[in-house]
């Protein structure tokens, strides 16, 4: 009898030598002759279809790594957009009007321009690992590694303490700015 482990839950498979394999604890016995060893996890499975490859519960989880990374890319330029949409429309304005003092509008908007700039740096990083992994042949973005994306920006997600400690200190400056000031609604 051969004893090897699964990935996850770590089960145990055992051989007997008729040609079934048992998983051990369900008592599901497989015919050997249709098994092969999935490429990705590693984990001997039942191949009905003789297709070489990762099995369905590897196929499934491929396709979810895709979508987990399209959607935290898009949340990225989403966030983005909305930071640069913050600059435009209510820094630059403010910027140019007398409404706020330096000292205030330095306050409010100090870490602005860092938040946009680690935004933009996590995108950038984001699609040229996506473009590569895509060009040697990753259809699957196995070679995508989001971890090691955000520890090369790590040392720029200092600005987020400050902007959120002032967070609310910083809007409540606004909205009362907003109901004193005709200027502020122009």
């Amino acid at each position: 009898m051969v004893r090897c482990e699964g990935n996850e839950d770590r089960n145990s498979y055992s051989y007997s030598t008729l040609g079934s394999l048992t998983l051990r604890g369900t008592g599901t016995a497989f015919s050997t002759h249709n098994l092969q060893l999935c490429q990705g996890c590693r984990v001997p499975w039942n191949n009905e279809t003789s297709r070489a490859g990762p099995c369905d519960r590897c196929i499934v989880r491929q396709k979810d790594r895709c979508s987990l990374i399209e959607e935290f890319l898009q949340t990225e330029i989403i966030y983005n957009d909305h930071l640069v949409s913050l600059r435009e429309g209510v820094q630059k304005p403010l910027d140019s009007s007398t409404l706020l003092t330096p000292a205030e509008h330095t306050k409010i908007f100090a870490e602005l321009k860092d938040l946009i700039y680690l935004s933009n740096r996590v995108i950038a990083l984001l699609n040229d690992a996506i473009k590569s992994s895509i060009q040697h042949g990753d259809q699957h973005l196995e070679r995508v590694e989001i971890g090691r994306i955000l520890f090369r920006v790590w040392p720029h997600y200092s600005c987020f303490v400050p902007f959120v400690i002032k967070q609310e200190t910083n809007l409540q400056v606004l909205t009362e700015l907003e109901s004193t000031s005709e200027d502020f609604s122009n």
